[in-house]
């Protein structure tokens, strides 16, 4: 069976400055199978990408629980593909956020209350 279609979003997700988390991405697959909360994490040196998991009941020999992913890529050059396409996609959503936010702050330059509306809440 070969892939025709493959595509995806990427949410900007920010968190405070400890989360390691940058990203949450959805997968479609020829528009017939989605999957959700592939996460996009900031590692020492570089972002990687994993997939969705759940915690199991064993634990490693740290005592830390052991996860093990729902779904995943079986081969080695189809995982590459589609981390350098996840990695992609979410760097085109950071710049496009970046440049929205540049974007607000260039308008709102000296008056911040100047996108605000009149609400009954003060």
């Amino acid at each position: 069976m070969i892939m025709n279609s493959l595509s995806m979003s990427c949410l900007i997700h920010q968190k405070g400055q400890g989360s390691n988390i940058k990203g949450l991405a959805r997968i479609y697959f020829e528009n017939s199978f989605i999957v959700n909360n592939v996460n996009i994490l900031q590692g020492k040196e570089k972002i990687f990408v994993s997939m969705p998991s759940y915690k199991t009941k064993q634990v490693d020999e740290h005592g830390k629980p052991i996860y093990q992913d729902v779904c995943y890529p079986v081969t080695k050059d189809f995982r590459e593909k589609l981390y350098n396409e996840i990695i992609a996609e979410y760097e085109k959503a950071k710049d496009k956020s970046n440049e929205k936010a540049r974007e607000n702050a260039e308008q709102n330059h000296g008056n911040p209350d100047r996108d605000k509306k009149d609400t009954p809440f003060r």
